[in-house]
């Protein structure tokens, strides 16, 4: 099977939005983390997430889908990507991996909703 191309680099100013989503997300994950106990507040953490994934996913694709070389292909590679990346933000000693079906979710209705992504 052919593998697809990845999609082109993202500009300077679409990456510096992905990473200022990220960092925010990464410090509202902290802030719902408890630290004594090691638990997280779920119900925050889920709504940081499934909104938060919406937004990265809208910055990413109104950049390619206005590329004339777009490929829709590309959006589950960017949803996988971007994914993985929120699970690296967890803090330490606390696993997201729970979150990550929650994400698609909130990816597919932020897409229903007249989001891209």
């Amino acid at each position: 099977m052919k593998r697809l191309p990845p999609p082109p680099p993202l500009p300077f100013e679409a990456l510096q939005d992905l990473q200022a989503i990220e960092a925010y997300v990464e410090q509202a994950l902290r802030d719902c983390n408890e630290f004594i106990s090691f638990s997280l507040d779920y119900e925050k953490a889920s709504r940081i997430l499934r909104t938060s994934i919406v937004e990265a996913l809208r910055v990413q694709l109104d950049y390619y889908c206005a590329l004339p070389n777009y490929r829709a292909v590309w959006l589950p590679q960017l949803l996988q990507d971007t994914i993985r990346s929120f699970l690296g933000l967890f803090p330490k000693f606390t696993s997201g991996e729970q979150f990550s079906g929650e994400m698609l979710t909130g990816a597919a209705q932020g897409s229903m909703h007249g989001e891209r992504g």
